[in-house]
């Protein structure tokens, strides 16, 4: 594990969320409106949900309109129904989906009302559209491909919805399908709450199984969403009945009314789909939704812009005009306004996605994505077999094709040459470096012996690279330099930056774009320097995590990726091309993905490709044996989110974990052992990171860079007393730690090494451990439990660490070098083994011996980020990473022409 060199910054508003059952009398959710209940301002209701009450809300904190679904009160007096509630947040929470709606926070207020905060839509809910007639053939399966592609990722992660209806699918006025209301959904092989006294579910669309009160899979959904496109497509419903009882005995006994019958111009081919969703036999019905989407996709004709076109549009009825084309005429009324506002301010509007498409939809990671110049095909990054190959595939459809098969060494960062001849990549074959090959993947040659994200000039005569990989621009090891090189005789150049990444030539071959870190607080930056160097020209420098810039075809516009509208997406901000002179404010590029990056351009700036992250993080709990190490059962599941969680540590009592989470900004927070009673302990924008207990279980020691720059800090579980420890000049703080008796921290301090510091009293004089010789400096972890050891690892100048753990002896000032690899150590209980991380398995290793076994292996796609023992050495916290992500397109209409 490499140290992060950058600081960390904010002031903790703690959440405090308390799911104990309280007494009667139970509060009220009727008089809401007007009220404002923790950050959030209530506004008017907007309706009822599944045991719940929906109220829109003004978040005061990010300034943003969203709903707030409140638990109604008779449901709060029942244990039981408040557990389905928070299991409905976990569930909702767990999914990424650009067709899921996302759980943004879970709270309740000081009366005792739970809710969650749900972004607030524009549109409508499906059964609105349908209630105006049967939909057009092409929206019908536009609407259940999207709904099959969302539920397909909950299955994906083990979770049924189960109450798949029209009311619960919500169409955006930009026809994007939102699966909202995971009330009922219950992770799989989970033993379901006790009965409420009433149905789960909605009796004219749960599955015979369902109905019969049987345990339910994935292919509940199957059979609802088989309803749903059966009513989108004729207008009513398959099963009915005047009571609830003769419906259920509709569903179990008698068969629709075919398709064909109530509207002729339905294909065979999607009435067989049909039947086999609503076939009775769960056995006979598909799997799951992702066979649904395979079969629905085949029978649809996909353009290269991504929009539907059906295969019979001959045989599509004239309907009439609905009131939905007035939306579509507000929508472009709407945004002619907007043209007209930007053009009165001299600056020209954001371009509009028209289409937006998923290229890959794979297990594992795809990413870096590079189209070819005609927008045609696209090459990318897949892992594959362990390792990452590269993959050619048209952007209209296709199978991709693996370009580095031969290849057992990781190869990625691929380039489109501006011919569409040739593909640059970075390459660890033959000790590593930047590599050339046909568009094919024939005639594969190196360039270089160094070098990350190689970027061609536009006359395809050169190549830029950095010296420097970067992975997240969350993490960065050490400063990097842009190089040129002569792709004919590998003659290379430095542009002599200070620090700099990711670079991009603009069209006309004047600047190099790239990003990088700047002081204070290591902001991340977006500069621009001439192509024969020069001063850089900052572009893009906030408090955000600002990078992968890309030039416009034109060279009008910087594309990058930021944070800044909440959660990581696409931006783009006009530019001057010869002077580097930013010419207006960033400007988003909305995308359907919570997480955005890595933006690719066709030459004529009509088709942008992106990668995006849906990666999850783990909190999981194993119980130990304290005096071998050995683990005993399955790791049991704490907390999932896509917040990125780093690192866990658990109180001395064992009554709390505290996390550092990463997204959508670095925070702690606090949760119990079972997973319940999440509260946000930081809320900010600043980087708070690596979170310890005291020994006394009093306070919590994390590195923070709310000062300017990272430092030690302090803070009390319930979110008070924040209080700064360390007050170093010059270098940052990063991984600070108790002494056993919780008398002094240790730490690590960039660039010269371990610090020690006594909390008794005044300030003492900082004790620095000795240097290790060789230009390298020891980090240190974690101490042992009776203060003779701190164990850590050896970091490089340019602050990578060397791997393996290194033991300091307080004894005589030593060091010795445990394990030939590995990284993030910690003490088990009596200090005769320590914990670590090694290739993403945990590992053990005994002190004395140097013997070393695997405790832990991880599932695939995904691995073990970090470690910590419970103060009784009985249990271990764990935080598992796994790795999922995707190729998206986007069709682009920009109102001042190409981009």
């Amino acid at each position: 594990m490499a140290i992060d060199a950058d600081g960390t910054l904010g002031d903790g508003d703690p959440t405090r969320l308390d799911i104990g059952v309280r007494p009667q009398p139970a509060p009220s959710t009727a008089k809401l409106s007007g009220r404002r209940v923790s950050h959030f301002r209530i506004g008017a209701p907007l309706g009822n949900g599944g045991m719940g009450i929906v109220y829109e809300a003004e978040d005061t904190r990010l300034g943003r309109s969203v709903a707030l679904k409140f638990l109604t009160p008779e449901m709060i007096q029942n244990p039981t129904a408040k557990t389905r509630f928070l299991t409905e947040a976990r569930a909702a929470s767990a999914l990424d989906h650009p067709n899921l709606c996302t759980i943004l926070e879970i709270g309740e207020s000081e009366d005792g009302l739970l809710f969650l905060a749900m972004p607030r839509y524009e549109g409508e809910s499906l059964d609105r559209l349908i209630a105006r007639g049967p939909l057009p053939l092409d929206q019908a399966l536009d609407v259940a491909i999207q709904a099959a592609r969302g539920l397909a990722k909950a299955h994906q992660n083990g979770i049924v919805h189960r109450d798949v209806k029209p009311e619960n699918l919500f169409v955006t006025p930009d026809g994007v399908v939102k699966i909202l209301d995971f009330g009922i959904a219950k992770l799989l092989g989970e033993a379901g709450p006790t009965q409420l006294g009433f149905s789960l579910g909605t009796p004219s669309y749960m599955s015979p199984e369902q109905t019969r009160g049987q345990e339910v899979d994935a292919r509940a959904d199957v059979w609802s969403l088989g309803v749903v496109l059966y009513e989108a497509l004729t207008g009513k419903r398959p099963f009915v009945g005047g009571t609830g009882d003769a419906v259920v005995h509709a569903v179990l006994h008698k068969d629709p009314e075919p398709l064909s019958r109530l509207r002729p111009e339905v294909p065979a081919e999607l009435e067989r789909i049909v039947s086999r969703m609503l076939a009775r036999d769960p056995a006979q019905r598909y799997a799951d939704t992702s066979e649904v989407l395979a079969d629905l996709r085949r029978i649809l004709g996909l353009t290269s812009t991504g929009s539907l076109t059906f295969s019979s549009p001959d045989q599509r009825p004239q309907k009439p005009v609905r009131p939905i084309f007035w939306v579509t005429a507000l929508v472009v009324l709407g945004l002619a306004a907007a043209l007209l506002l930007w053009r009165q301010s001299g600056t020209a509007p954001p371009p509009q996605p028209v289409h937006s498409v998923r290229l890959t939809d794979f297990q594992g990671t795809e990413t870096s994505p590079s189209l070819s110049p005609d927008g045609t095909f696209v090459v990318y990054a897949k892992s594959a077999d362990g390792h990452f190959d590269l993959f050619l595939q048209r952007v209209d459809g296709g199978n991709p094709i693996n370009l580095t098969a031969d290849s057992p060494a990781d190869d990625v960062q691929p380039a489109f040459s501006p011919n569409s001849q040739q593909i640059v990549f970075r390459s660890e074959r033959e000790g590593g470096g930047i590599f050339l090959m046909g568009a094919t993947g024939e005639s594969v040659k190196r360039l270089t012996d160094f070098g990350f994200n190689p970027a061609w000039s536009p006359d395809g005569r050169e190549i830029a690279v950095a010296t420097e990989e970067t992975l997240d621009p969350r993490s960065r090891y050490s400063s990097s330099q842009i190089f040129r090189i002569d792709v004919i005789t590998g003659a290379r150049r430095s542009l002599d930056v200070p620090d700099g990444v990711q670079p991009s030539w603009s069209p006309h071959r004047l600047r190099i774009a790239f990003w990088g870190l700047a002081q204070p607080g290591a902001r991340r930056v977006i500069r621009t320097i001439p192509v024969d160097g020069g001063a850089p020209v900052t572009v893009v420098d906030d408090a955000f995590y600002n990078w992968s810039p890309v030039w416009s075809p034109d060279g009008g516009y910087l594309y990058f990726a930021s944070n800044r509208g909440g959660s990581m997406n696409l931006w783009r901000v006009a530019i001057d091309e010869r002077s580097g002179q930013v010419l207006g404010d960033p400007q988003p590029v909305t995308t359907p993905s919570e997480w955005s990056a890595l933006p690719s351009l066709s030459h004529d700036g009509s088709r942008l490709a992106f990668a995006t992250n849906t990666s999850r993080s783990f909190v999981e709990q194993v119980s130990l044996d304290p005096q071998t190490g050995q683990v005993h059962g399955s790791p049991f599941l704490v907390y999932q989110t896509a917040r990125g969680v780093r690192t866990c540590d658990i109180s001395p009592d064992g009554d709390w974990l505290v996390l550092s989470a990463s997204l959508p900004a670095e925070d702690l927070l606090l949760i119990r052992p079972d997973g319940n009673d999440l509260r946000q302990l930081t809320n900010d924008l600043d980087r708070d990171r690596t979170p310890r207990w005291s020994p006394d279980g009093r306070e919590i020691l994390f590195a923070s860079n709310r000062s300017g720059k990272s430092e030690a800090w302090t803070i009390r579980p319930d979110g008070s007393r924040l209080t700064q420890v360390t007050k170093l000049p010059d270098s940052p703080v990063l991984y600070p730690f108790w002494s056993p008796d919780g008398r002094s921290i240790a730490f690590h301090y960039v660039d010269r090494g371990t610090g020690l510091l006594s909390l008794q009293g005044s300030y003492s004089p900082l004790r620095m451990l000795p240097p290790v010789g060789d230009g390298q400096t020891f980090a240190g972890f974690d101490w042992s439990e009776d203060g003779r050891f701190l164990a850590g690892q050896l970091l490089l100048q340019d602050q990578a660490s060397v791997p393996g753990i290194v033991l300091w002896s307080r004894t005589d000032n030593t060091y010795r070098r445990l394990t030939p690899t590995g990284g993030d150590p910690v003490f088990a209980r009596g200090g005769r083994h320590i914990f670590f991380v090694e290739e993403g398995t945990i590992r053990l290793v005994d002190v004395a011996s140097g013997n070393v076994r695997t405790v832990l292996s991880p599932p695939l796609y995904s691995l073990y980020r970090s470690a910590r023992v419970s103060r009784d050495g009985t249990s271990l916290c764990t935080v598992r990473d796994t790795a999922e992500g995707d190729i998206w397109s986007l069709s682009l209409v920009d109102p001042e022409g190409p981009s």
